[in-house]
């Protein structure tokens, strides 16, 4: 008898005894709360974007572009910025309108890109007056997903966020969506068409920064502005 009251005795004050719950992270306490705060300040961001209501002309052809992903578009292009002259000829049935026609292969921050069998074209959204989807079935396209990384890439990308993606396009795409810029780079010294209006530039792309680019054509370095192009032409 007296055995089981000490026993009993036993449970009960291991019962009263204080318990702590198990952390919900393994990161240090301060990496934790820098990365609580700073993930608390991109959705009050997020909200304030989706409460204003006002999208630019990129963010909307972005958003356009992001559900024809893997269809074959025909888009009348804007070079010499005389959309509505255009718009009446066409009605008139002159047929002298700039047009591309691709499968939609990305859909970046102020571009997209067009691939067909032998070629890709980057088309910068200002450069666009109507998309006109040839069918309504989509290819699909095989895009970076985050569904099945490791535990030490997930690890660093959650400690180290901002140096992991800016080192990678696709990552840059994945969580921001690229811009012409940045997606040029991996062109350099690469050969490529640049059409600015019914005009034809070919050369090497030799350096490129946020609103312009170099090319080399015939020994010469010709500075073109983003504002200034139709779109670029690149052989697969």
């Amino acid at each position: 008898m007296g055995k089981k009251k000490k026993a009993k005795s036993r449970r009960s004050k291991e019962c009263k005894k204080e318990q702590f719950p198990s952390p919900n992270s393994c990161l240090p306490k301060d990496v934790l709360e820098k990365l609580e705060a700073e993930i608390k300040e991109a959705n009050e961001l997020l909200l304030d974007l989706a409460l204003s209501g006002e999208r630019t002309l990129d963010e909307s052809f972005s958003e356009a572009f992001k559900g024809l992903i893997g269809q074959v578009v025909e888009l009348k292009l804007n070079c010499e910025n005389e959309c509505e002259v255009q718009e009446e000829e066409e009605e008139e049935g002159e047929e002298d309108t700039l047009t591309v026609t691709g499968r939609v292969f990305l859909a970046g921050t102020n571009f997209c890109s067009l691939k067909s069998d032998e070629k890709e074209r980057l088309v910068p959204y200002e450069s666009i007056c109507f998309i006109y989807p040839n069918n309504r079935f989509a290819k699909p396209i095989h895009e970076p997903a985050l569904l099945d990384i490791g535990p030490l890439f997930r690890k660093c990308l959650t400690t180290d966020f901002g140096s992991i993606v800016s080192g990678s396009p696709e990552l840059i795409q994945l969580f921001y969506g690229l811009d012409l810029a940045v997606y040029l780079l991996r062109f350099i010294n690469e050969d490529l068409v640049v059409h600015i209006g019914n005009k034809k530039n070919q050369g090497i792309l030799k350096c490129v920064d946020k609103s312009s680019l170099v090319l080399c054509i015939e020994e010469e370095n010709q500075l073109i502005s983003f504002g200034d192009l139709c779109f670029i032409e690149l052989k697969k």
